[in-house]
């Protein structure tokens, strides 16, 4: 809602004002690591999504990923589709784990 948006603005505003930092220099600091997203056409999205099996192997990799990248696994809000992306460190780890990550939705 557009009261989100003001309130995100008011928390990056009170972060540039306790560091001392404009925004330019705020964003500089943060890391962009390579992203892999891979949209699966599937009817059941949602409970995809949901799915025990989807969210302990999602979980496993963000533990192994530690601060070094993570996962995101929803459904579409506007297409029978199930969103999978990683980001890591390393494009190619980014890659074998949306791999392992389609592969399990994809047998289940």
């Amino acid at each position: 809602t557009t009261g989100d948006g003001i309130v995100s603005a008011l928390m990056v505003l009170s972060v540039m004002i306790k560091e001392g930092k404009n925004l330019k220099e705020l964003a500089d600091e943060i890391p962009l690591y390579p992203q892999v997203l891979i949209n699966i056409t599937v009817e059941n999205a949602k409970s995809l999504a949901q799915h025990q099996d989807v969210i302990s192997l999602s979980t496993e990799i963000d533990k192994e990923l530690g601060n070094n990248g993570r996962t995101l696994i929803r459904a579409s809000g506007t297409q029978p589709m199930l969103r999978v992306m990683v980001e890591a460190k390393d494009e190619k780890l980014a890659e074998k784990y949306a791999g392992e990550l389609v592969s399990l939705v994809n047998n289940l």
